[in-house]
């Protein structure tokens, strides 16, 4: 890789991007260690990515390749390295403070799963976790959009799809103001 790395320009591409509706503050910080992410090409069926962290206080290693595989048109699985978090830097569970009794030395433990962006670096199938494994596919595939994109992305050059709801909430607060543009104008 030439060239200057940018600080938070993923963070800065995710942003704009909607990858932001996986994003917690936790993963936000730990993303600020990202320095590329790559798009590997060669496998049918197959959407690879290549990512490349600083390092950080959140994982063991700074690499890790992670492979979306399909099978007639379906996902079936998301495998390859497993990004190690360092203790008590867990992204995807909650981290527990446990006391033994016996020596009264507190460790942090791995409390419950919660929802974030790095569950992307976890194996999952299609057989043993459906949901998870969806959800990792939207933010895989998003990511291979961003990617291509990055700098568009980083510069906000892309408008977010606004859902239908908000559409029409815009739509009737137009209406509602020529209504009263109307009527001021006639008085």
């Amino acid at each position: 890789m030439k060239g200057k790395i940018i600080e938070s320009y993923w963070n800065g591409a995710f942003e704009n991007s909607a990858l932001m509706n996986y994003i917690s503050e936790k993963d936000e910080r730990a993303l600020e260690n990202l320095v590329n992410i790559q798009i590997a090409e060669g496998e049918p069926d197959t959407v690879s990515l290549n990512f490349t962290f600083k390092p950080n206080p959140y994982f063991v290693k700074t690499t890790a390749v992670r492979r979306l595989r399909f099978a007639q048109g379906q996902v079936v699985c998301l495998e390859g390295e497993v990004m190690t978090p360092k203790a008590g830097n867990w992204l995807t569970h909650e981290c527990k403070k446990v006391t033994n009794k016996g020596n009264g030395q507190t460790k942090n433990v791995q409390g419950k799963k919660i929802d974030s962006f790095f569950d992307i670096f976890l194996n999952l199938t299609a057989v043993d976790h459906p949901k998870e494994l969806a959800k990792c596919a939207d933010i895989m595939q998003e990511l291979v959009s961003v990617v291509r994109d990055s700098l568009s992305y980083f510069l906000g050059l892309f408008e977010l799809n606004e859902s239908e709801e908000d559409l029409e909430d815009y739509e009737d607060e137009e209406e509602e103001e020529e209504e009263n543009n109307k009527g001021k104008k006639q008085k």
